[in-house]
């Protein structure tokens, strides 16, 4: 089995939907196979929990999806799209860096010091040929070195446009790496609350600003916040932040990657509300941060899809059903639809980004994982469309 992805920009998916229902339809495969109409369809349930029966064809390329009942509606000869090999795109990838320059980056006491391990851990994970395709900003903190926030309530206004403004890999890489070259860590205070506000509010509005995309934070820091002026300085409370966005709508996931053990405190209590469970351990040196990078990059794949666009038919978000063969197995595992992210828990399934008018395709963590960690496997998306068929 061949799995569908190609790099991380385009998964070709299958497409199938003539001869269903009815004795009168029928389509061929490549080989000359005839597919005929299943035996009997699924029940159909309030949110695709019914029963389905699918087959697969011989030769053909994905499989023939025959009087499936998904969601509340099931296939038929009204509501089926011509037979096609369409194409799906994983959406693309976009992160935030805010990154920590505060005086204590630059440890006297070890060498390389902790600024020169990170500043080669984002040098190298931004030329890495894996990381092509990928959008990036940029922002160190503190901004400054006046040891003040920008404002009182420490809103995070003045982080919230990067530095370094969005950018494709690997054409904004010269641009990143001339900004980490002039930087250095001299910033006698770790705004946390001021930098995590900003790094959150400027992806939440990349996010608005391009919602085929998937956008994450990364905030990376060497030690707990250390303001003095900042309403907001106990784990508890940051964490809070980014809980706010983990949960909001559009929502952002915060990742944490620590540069020194004493900021594992505060860092987990960001990567746990922020929606990423844990933070990253990067004080084992430059590969251990890269490391941490990478982690992040593959997290985010394979987990989310642009709905396919077939060539006939609009389709039917009632009539939609995800199926993934694991490496060396003959039949599809059918993965079942959650209304919403909240069915997910520790069970395999997917969900729409909007119910009404779905324009994602999104996995539940657990079938994200499986994906993950079978490239060999195969990925089949067959579709339902309204629209008059001839």
């Amino acid at each position: 089995m061949s799995l569908r992805f190609l790099s991380r920009v385009v998964t070709d998916l299958s497409i199938a939907a003539l001869a269903i229902g009815i004795a009168a339809c029928s389509a061929s495969s490549n080989d000359g196979t005839t597919f005929g109409p299943g035996s009997g369809a699924g029940n159909s349930g309030g949110s695709g929990g019914g029963s389905n029966d699918a087959s697969a064809g011989n030769g053909g390329s994905g499989g023939m999806f025959l009087e499936a009942s998904i969601g509340d509606g099931t296939i038929n000869s009204d509501s089926a799209c011509a037979a096609e090999h369409a194409k799906a795109e994983q959406l693309p990838l976009d992160l935030y860096f805010m990154v920590d320059r505060s005086g204590s980056m630059d440890s006297y006491y070890t060498s390389p010091t902790k600024w020169e391990v990170q500043s080669s851990a984002l040098n190298a994970f931004f030329s890495d040929s894996q990381s092509a395709g990928l959008y990036v900003a940029l922002s160190f903190f503190p901004a400054n070195d006046s040891c003040n926030p920008f404002d009182a309530q420490c809103s995070g206004n003045g982080y919230a446009k990067p530095q370094v403004d969005w950018g494709v890999l690997p054409n904004i890489q010269p641009t990143l790496s001339q900004k980490i070259g002039q930087s250095s860590p001299s910033g006698c205070f770790t705004p946390t609350q001021e930098a995590l506000n900003g790094l959150l509010m400027g992806a939440r509005a990349r996010q608005l600003a391009e919602p085929d995309h998937i956008v994450a934070a990364v905030f990376a820091s060497d030690g707990e916040p250390c303001c003095g002026s900042c309403p907001c300085e106990a784990n508890a409370c940051i964490g809070q932040i980014a809980a706010g966005y983990a949960t909001g709508s559009p929502p952002i996931k915060t990742f944490a990657i620590a540069a020194d053990s004493s900021a594992m405190g505060v860092l987990t209590a960001i990567a746990q509300q922020g929606g990423t469970n844990t933070p990253f351990d990067a004080t084992g040196g430059t590969q251990s941060f890269i490391d941490a990078l990478n982690a992040i990059r593959g997290s985010m794949l394979a987990c989310e899809y642009k709905m396919p666009v077939p060539e006939a038919g609009t389709i039917n978000p009632n009539l939609v059903q995800v199926q993934f063969t694991p490496t060396n197995a003959t039949d599809p595992v059918t993965i079942p639809h959650k209304t919403d992210q909240s069915q997910c828990g520790s069970d395999p399934g997917w969900y729409y980004d909007n119910n009404t008018n779905p324009s994602k395709i999104v996995f539940c963590p657990s079938t994200c994982s499986m994906v993950q960690n079978d490239q060999s496997g195969k990925l089949d998306i067959l579709l339902g469309c309204s629209g008059i068929q001839t």
